[in-house]
């Protein structure tokens, strides 16, 4: 499935809060066009070299965890990627959104209340 928006030239950036893969892969957005700020159930992300991978099945952990599968890249343990109450942000999609909000000539806010902090501030 692909965004339409995005395929048309309409969007250029999306930041979302769901960790359920509505936005990456199915969506057909590049990573680097992306920003997850609470992760992703179906990402992982390697502790040695932060290679991030895909998986199949829903990760059954939260709060960076060990997943038990080594990195296809350097061989470090994976961690998944979901944030529990007490986990920062990540800083490289907190940016990444920061940035694009502020250079942004519109934005959607689709299927939240925007009573989350720091999200609902951008």
């Amino acid at each position: 499935r692909r965004v339409h928006g995005v395929d048309c030239g309409f969007v250029h950036f999306v930041v979302t809060q769901n960790v359920d893969r509505l936005h990456f892969p199915l969506s057909g957005l590049a990573r680097d066009r992306l920003a997850i700020l609470h992760g992703c159930l179906f990402i992982e992300r390697c502790e040695r070299c932060g290679a991030e991978a895909t998986v199949a099945d829903e990760l059954l952990t939260v709060g960076f965890e060990l997943s038990g599968r080594a990195c296809g890249l350097c061989g470090g343990a994976m961690r998944d990627t979901v944030l529990d109450w007490n986990s920062a942000l990540p800083d490289g999609d907190l940016s990444a959104a920061e940035l694009h909000s502020k250079r942004a000539d519109l934005a959607l806010c689709l299927g939240t209340s925007l009573q989350i902090k720091p999200a609902n501030t951008l």
